[in-house]
């Protein structure tokens, strides 16, 4: 979508520096590109590669996870196990300290149509595995309006209990998940996805701080008026074109961008200010940016 397309259909020109150029202006300094298949962990591994920026060049500096969605696991049977992990195997190990995580990795009950659920959790255990051998932490996925604690998500998490570390990202479920969730000794990743309900909202308010982490999941699940969470974004970006009005400059309408981590800092903050009984914003902002190195970069 920074390159123009759209579902496959091209809408204007690439504009990938200028988003970056925005992410760095609101203060973001270091961007984690999901991989979602090989091709895609390949594009962003070699991106990274490719000098990823820095404080000195105004762009955040860029990380990469290595992995294949669960909605895209049927690629392990198309093209054979062995190949498709020597594949992942080989960027996390070109891509060095530059990949913080295997993954995107997990179960998604929704759309099981896309890969039937014993092909997804099959090769969920492949990539577990992968990560263990090579000491990164999981970047995961769990998608199920039903959802229940017996998840295979859940029991195949369990039965690694004590040798992972990973963050369930884009988190949208109920406290008895978070609290399944933290058990297992994960961390739980909120975007704009995750504070659309007052629901939501209640349980982004039970996750025990230091197992908070936040995120954006650009181009996805930007944060819009309609959700309960709004009335706490105090950080607006005007101006922004639909893609075919797509204007040099400006942000395109409902493509999310790394820019909007500040929205997510602050819906979150307003919602857990008095339950952690935080000073500031920029307190706030330095405990979960912590809790991030912690978990990504092995740091205490």
């Amino acid at each position: 979508m920074y390159q123009g397309v759209y579902r496959g259909t091209f809408k204007h020109e690439p504009d990938l520096d200028e988003v970056l150029a925005r992410a760095d202006a609101a203060g973001v300094r270091a961007i984690m590109i999901t991989g979602t298949d090989v091709v895609e962990s390949t594009k962003a591994v070699d991106m990274v590669a490719r000098g990823g920026g820095s404080a000195e060049d105004g762009r955040p500096e860029l990380y990469a996870t290595v992995g294949v969605h669960p909605t895209r696991a049927g690629v392990f049977d198309d093209d054979g196990e062995g190949a498709v992990v020597e594949r992942l195997r080989t960027l996390v190990v070109r891509g060095g300290d530059k990949v913080l995580a295997v993954g995107e990795t997990g179960i998604d009950h929704n759309r099981a149509h896309f890969c039937p659920l014993e092909v997804q959790a099959k090769y969920f255990e492949t990539q577990i595995q992968l990560a263990r051998e090579l000491d990164k932490p999981l970047f995961l996925h769990y998608r199920n309006d039903d959802a229940e604690p017996d998840s295979p998500f859940f029991s195949i998490l369990a039965a690694h209990a004590g040798a992972i570390r990973g963050v369930v990202h884009s988190f949208t479920g109920s406290p008895s998940e978070i609290e399944t969730i933290v058990g297992l000794g994960l961390y739980v990743g909120i975007n704009g996805c995750s504070l659309r309900t007052e629901a939501n909202c209640d349980a982004v308010r039970t996750i025990p701080l230091e197992r908070l982490l936040l995120e954006t999941d650009a181009p996805w699940c930007d944060i819009r008026r309609t959700h309960h969470g709004y009335s706490h974004v105090v950080t607006h970006f005007e101006g922004a074109k639909k893609a075919k009005a797509f204007v040099r400059g400006s942000m395109v309408k409902s493509r999310n961008e790394p820019a909007t981590m500040r929205q997510v800092l602050e819906v979150v903050y307003g919602l857990r200010a008095a339950v952690d009984n935080l000073e500031s914003i920029d307190a706030f902002a330095a405990i979960i940016y912590a809790n991030s190195e912690r978990l990504l970069l092995g740091r205490p």
